[in-house]
């Protein structure tokens, strides 16, 4: 059948046809996601009432809103993903992750970011953080930023550690809960304000 040939117009047709399957995939898709995001931003916003009182869920949610990587609108599928060099604010974003997230150990991945002109302290640097955060060592996978020799940098001394990066594994739902607790507290907060000034 590959001697036979086909009119153009059926080619054409054959094309848009494909073109209206892949279509109709990703709209299904798509439905599926803002379905999934609404049954977890409805489950998020009841548990709120519950959590608003824990010191350290309020902590968490903070430093994740200021610190963490949040889902966009063009850019969906995030994971939940913390980056900070001050190793008390990981250790606090890991003991939330565990308490009220259920995130086991394993499924914490490392990223450690050191200026290149700090590439023969990368060692010490990645081992400081295993000890900090009590980790076994070969968890922390080190990537260089290059070094601008016009700027100035203050963080260069001696106690520079680089910026950690901690991801969670299979967490794009996750991320969209930590969302919607955040967007309840705000609320909640706002409205706790107006009561306060009315």
């Amino acid at each position: 059948m590959r001697k036979v040939e086909i009119p153009a117009e059926y080619i054409s047709r054959i094309q848009q046809k494909k073109l209206d399957a892949v279509a109709l995939g990703w709209e299904a898709r798509r439905q599926e996601r803002i379905s999934r995001t609404q049954s977890i931003t409805d489950t998020a916003r009841q548990e709120v009432k519950e959590l608003f009182s824990e010191p350290l869920w309020l902590v968490g949610v903070t430093l994740y809103w200021a610190e963490g990587h949040k889902e966009k609108s063009w850019r969906t599928g995030a994971l939940v993903t913390f980056t900070n060099m001050d190793e008390n604010t990981i250790i606090i974003f890991k003991n939330w992750c565990r308490r009220f997230l259920g995130v086991k150990n394993d499924n914490f991945v490392y990223s450690l970011y050191i200026h290149d002109s700090r590439k023969t302290d990368s060692a010490e640097i990645q081992e400081w953080w295993e000890k900090k955060l009590i980790m076994s060592p070969g968890k922390i996978v080190i990537y260089y930023k290059k070094s601008s020799k016009k700027r100035v940098r203050h963080n260069d001394a001696k106690d520079y550690h680089g910026v950690l990066r901690v991801r969670v594994k299979k967490s794009v739902d996750m991320n969209r809960g930590i969302a919607s607790w955040t967007s309840e507290l705000v609320r909640s907060l706002k409205f706790k304000n107006e009561l306060a000034s009315g």
